[in-house]
């Protein structure tokens, strides 16, 4: 898809320059557009969450341009998730093509998510549980199944989990959950909205939650309906102070990115924020 963009663009923008950069694993969009040193650019994201995960975090170390300002960035679905293009209302190459003839931006809120030891940022959601390892376990199905390794999974899970439930600490406060999110947007992937109180750019954050443990039909019928439909053991509200998680044994999944080794981690919103094209 990202070769057939760049010749839509080229061929619609004959003034203008079309880059395409392929990458070939995991870091490539980072370590490229934190070196970016042109002004206004409009950055297509070819690829998923993590993708768009990279170039949010290559851009928030970017020293050499002002990426409030300069840079744009346009999410093309072509993951499994894709919730942040949902949440733009990009669903096809016509709407890329259409948004950068006119570009029409927002910005959108950066959490920082700073374990002492490393520093990384999140657009999107930071999760723990049940949800979390639903979300990374199921990567291996992507190429067979597309966004249904989700289902697949989860089903797989509930039949082999053995225990349904983790402890976390809450701004130290122990809580046992079997599932966590916290979610900029209400998208939690392009098909499953969790809640809409909190806005991208209003800097409040969706907390969704499930206290002590829960039966198996009880999460598969939550898994089925969607987070945002109401459950007796399901928790939301809305969170705009700094928190801190900590007794992540597991690590943390941020932006549908799994970091083993962040099993403490302060959250705050940055300071900057980035623009992101939507219609």
């Amino acid at each position: 898809m990202g070769r057939q963009l760049r010749t839509i663009l080229s061929a619609r923008y004959s003034s203008g320059q079309v880059y395409l950069y392929e990458t070939t694993e995991a870091g490539d969009a980072e370590s490229l557009v934190q070196i970016i040193n042109t002004r206004d650019n409009i950055i297509c994201a070819v690829g998923g969450d993590g993708t768009i995960h990279e170039i949010v975090n290559g851009l928030m170390r970017n020293i050499l341009i002002d990426v409030e300002k300069d840079v744009r960035i346009c999410p093309v679905p072509c993951g499994s998730g894709n919730a942040i293009a949902a949440e733009s209302n990009i669903r096809s190459i016509r709407d890329v093509v259409d948004l950068c003839e006119t570009p029409t931006a927002r910005e959108i809120d950066i959490i920082e998510v700073d374990s002492g030891v490393r520093l990384r940022y999140s657009v999107l959601n930071i999760m723990y549980g049940f949800i979390a390892d639903v979300d990374i376990y199921s990567e291996w199905l992507r190429k067979w199944c597309g966004s249904l390794r989700f289902i697949i999974y989860a089903l797989w899970m509930l039949m082999t989990y053995v225990t349904l439930s983790s402890t976390i600490f809450i701004n130290d406060v122990p809580t046992n959950i079997t599932t966590l999110v916290y979610s900029n947007f209400a998208h939690l992937t392009q098909s499953d909205i969790i809640d809409n109180d909190a806005k991208p750019d209003d800097k409040k954050l969706n907390m969704v939650y499930c206290p002590g443990s829960m039966s198996r039909c009880e999460i598969a019928s939550i898994l089925a309906r969607g987070l945002h439909t109401e459950s007796p053991n399901l928790r939301r509200q809305t969170v705009s102070k700094p928190f801190v998680l900590s007794g992540c044994t597991k690590g943390l999944n941020i932006d549908g990115e799994l970091y083993p080794n962040m099993t403490k981690a302060t959250c705050r919103f940055s300071q900057k924020r980035l623009k992101f094209l939507a219609q």
